[in-house]
């Protein structure tokens, strides 16, 4: 309102100088019509601003108008349209009072003003995706370029991308951005370390930028790759678990990042696998059909070069295999035979063209062979260890497939030999044998009897008990006993043991001296009674003493006393000893007389009625 005030104090003064004009210049009147004071101007955004002039002395082509921002001019003075539009094109880029200006060729002039509040706008916002600093990029291969940008003032489309290399400096990747915000574009980076700066500008002319740093090899390398389990032809059974196990190696990229797949040359693709870190592949199937199959490990890089390695393998099926005999948990003897037999089948190869292989946990390798055409094999074998034996029959097939079948059996050991003590040491006509037997045992613990058979002189006889009457022998015999242990189902070693059977000494059973008591002139007769167990003829020998005196009387049965030999209250002994035809020898000792079978009696007072006997 500054330029119109100063307008019009002119026209006034002229008015006032010069009387003789009567006729009024009224001034211009002009109305910014495209905006208001509640209009939000973006910064920096190109608004075009429009005002209505009119004036009741001039056409509107006989007007000029001019737009200002402050003291700034911001549209030159220019003549409005001819319906009295006037319009000005400009960027704002802070707060302004916006001021439109008319004039007429009269030097009158009117003007219109509004306070604008211009909002500030953002750079747009860039954010790579691709090509990341942990990707693996080659010289030779063309690197993918993704990156998500936005602005809020501005539509995807209307942004310009570029691309900046601090090696290879601007590049031109052919860079578009969608209506969805996506950047994508694609460019060949030289070797080296790059710092790859994306820019993006909006129709503002600010900038939004995003750094990413990556290294580009050399030309890329194609992976190496080898099978290294199974061997090459290795039978599998139909439905069983096949195993591969492989090696890769890429000299570009961590081995954990190929990509393998397997592959039947009759089955087709089988599956993938992911290497490890070290490049070690393991790979399993169970899906093979019964063929020979060549298969075929595909390797691949994150670029798609290659490399293969195939291996043959053999899927069939298993023979079959049952036991006829012996049964489950059967018992046999030791050292007796066992008779073993399986029924074998195979559906691609001929009984008699298989092999039955038989072993047993405890003695290892029993032997092999082939089965009849009926497919029925067997095998006799006498020397199997005591104890509880797992025997095992596999059947091989000519593909290499086996099937085994495991059977229980026990091998029943004999009890070890026992200890026998024969008694009494020394033994006579009169004593009872007894065999005493301990020690024998059974190998499973079973309780162990022992069975007894006598031999007299070398011949078998009818007596079977562990005692032998005493009623049986005689002198001069051998006595034999056999004895022999057992387990309850089989016998062990037996054990001999002999005794001879020894002169018996005679038995003195009595010895009396009589008459009882005697007196002087008396004929005394020392009476005997022996038996001999062997019942042989017996020889007495009678000595007499007068014990009193230890004198020796005589010998003899009999002996006629006088006072020579002895007198009243002497004691007289008779002293026996008996002897069998061997020169065995029984005597009597009575007490204080060792040595001396004898009977002692005192001599009597021929007027004393009574008699003493020692």
């Amino acid at each position: 309102m500054r330029h119109f005030s100063l307008l019009t104090c002119v026209l006034w003064m002229a008015c006032r100088s010069d009387d003789s004009v009567k006729i009024l210049n009224d001034s211009p009147e002009i109305t910014i019509v495209s905006h208001d004071g509640n209009s939000l101007i973006r910064e920096g955004e190109l608004n075009q601003f429009r005002a209505q002039v009119s004036d009741t002395n001039h056409d509107a082509l006989e007007l000029e108008v001019a737009w200002f921002s402050g003291a700034t001019q911001l549209c030159e003075w220019a003549v409005p349209s001819a319906q009295g539009e006037s319009v000005c094109d400009v960027i704002l880029m802070e707060d302004s009072n916006l001021i439109a200006e008319v004039r007429d060729p009269e030097g009158a002039a009117g003007a219109d003003a509004l306070q604008l509040r211009i909002v500030p706008t953002e750079a747009p916002m860039v954010a790579w995706q691709h090509p990341t600093s942990s990707g693996v990029y080659y010289s030779d291969v063309l690197i993918e370029l993704l990156a998500e940008v936005s602005d809020l003032e501005d539509a995807p489309e209307e942004l310009q991308a570029s691309l900046l290399s601090s090696i290879d400096g601007e590049v031109d990747a052919e860079l578009s951005i969608n209506t969805a915000g996506e950047m994508t574009g694609g460019t060949l980076l030289s070797q080296g370390q790059h710092v790859l700066t994306i820019n993006v500008e909006d129709t503002m002319g600010k900038v939004g930028s995003d750094v990413v740093t990556i290294s580009v090899g050399p030309p890329n390398h194609a992976p190496s790759c080898e099978i290294l389990s199974p061997d090459d032809g290795a039978p599998f059974v139909l439905g069983d678990p096949i195993s591969f196990t492989a090696q890769v190696d890429d000299l570009d990229v961590p081995e954990d990042q190929l990509e393998v797949e397997w592959r039947s040359d009759k089955d087709g693709v089988l599956g993938s696998s992911t290497p490890s870190s070290a490049g070690e592949v393991l790979f399993s199937t169970t899906a093979l059909t019964r063929d020979v199959h060549t298969i075929t490990m595909s390797v691949s890089d994150e670029l798609g070069a290659t490399c293969s390695d195939l291996v043959q393998v053999f899927v069939g099926d298993y023979p079959s295999i049952q036991w006829m005999a012996p049964s489950q948990l059967s018992t046999h003897l030791e050292s007796t035979p066992v008779s073993l037999s399986v029924l074998v089948n195979d559906t691609e190869d001929r009984a008699e063209d298989l092999l039955v292989h038989w072993e047993s946990n405890v003695d290892g390798v029993l032997g092999e062979l082939s089965p009849e055409s009926t497919g029925e094999a067997k095998w006799t074998i006498s020397s199997l260890s005591v104890g509880m034996h797992a025997i095992t029959a596999t059947v091989t097939d000519l593909s290499g497939f086996s099937s085994s079948a495991s059977l229980d059996l026990i091998i029943d050991g004999s009890p070890s030999a026992p200890i026998v003590i024969l008694g009494p040491q020394p033994a006579y006509t009169a004593d009872d044998l007894l065999a005493t037997s301990t020690g024998a045992i059974d190998p499973e613990g079973q309780t162990v009897t022992y069975s007894y058979v006598w031999q007299e002189n070398g011949l078998l006889t009818s007596y079977t008990g562990s005692t032998l009457s005493a009623s049986v022998t005689e002198k001069g015999d051998v006595w034999t006993v056999v004895v022999t242990p057992n387990d309850g189902l089989q016998d062990g070693p037996s054990t001999v043991a002999s005794i001879n059977i020894d002169n018996s000494d005679p038995i003195i059973t009595g010895i009396q001296i009589v008459p009882d008591p005697p007196q002087l002139t008396d004929t005394l007769t020392c009476q005997v009674t022996a038996v001999d167990p062997d019942s042989e003829p017996l020889t007495s020998t009678v000595a007499w003493i007068n014990q009193s005196t230890g004198i020796a009387l005589g010998s003899g049965d009999t002996i006629t006393i006088d006072g020579n030999m002895a007198q009243p209250g002497d004691l007289l002994l008779c002293t026996v000893t008996v002897t069998d035809p061997d020169g065995a020898m029984a005597m009597m000792f009575p007490a204080g007389t060792p040595q001396s079978a004898a009977e002692q009696i005192k001599v009597g007072d021929p007027s004393d009625e009574t008699t003493q006997i020692g």
